[in-house]
């Protein structure tokens, strides 16, 4: 692959890059994958991510805790199936 970064320069690239982005923000991932952890209550209210989370968690949602947490439970099959942008990752990290 050659890339031209000046005028008839071409550049070798060294490596492939691949850009995914979060469906609005990481806790849309999680409530993607929110029916096993939330015994099914899937994104039922269709709100927000981070109100829809404190809405399940039935306290206020802090990121930098809960997240990691949540995550570390997330099933990523059913998640990817309830998020494009999750399977995307995914698949471009071979997973």
């Amino acid at each position: 692959m050659k890339v031209y970064v000046a005028k008839d320069r071409p550049v070798t690239a060294l490596a492939t890059v691949s850009v995914v982005v979060a469906d609005r923000a990481f806790e849309a991932w999680l409530l993607a994958g929110s029916g096993q952890t939330f015994d099914g209550q899937l994104g039922r209210k269709q709100r927000k991510g981070v109100v829809e989370l404190e809405a399940l968690l039935r306290r206020p949602y802090r990121k930098t805790v809960d997240g990691p947490q949540l995550f570390s439970k997330l099933d990523l099959q059913v998640a990817r199936r309830g998020s494009k942008s999750l399977d995307k990752l995914l698949r471009e990290l071979g997973v």
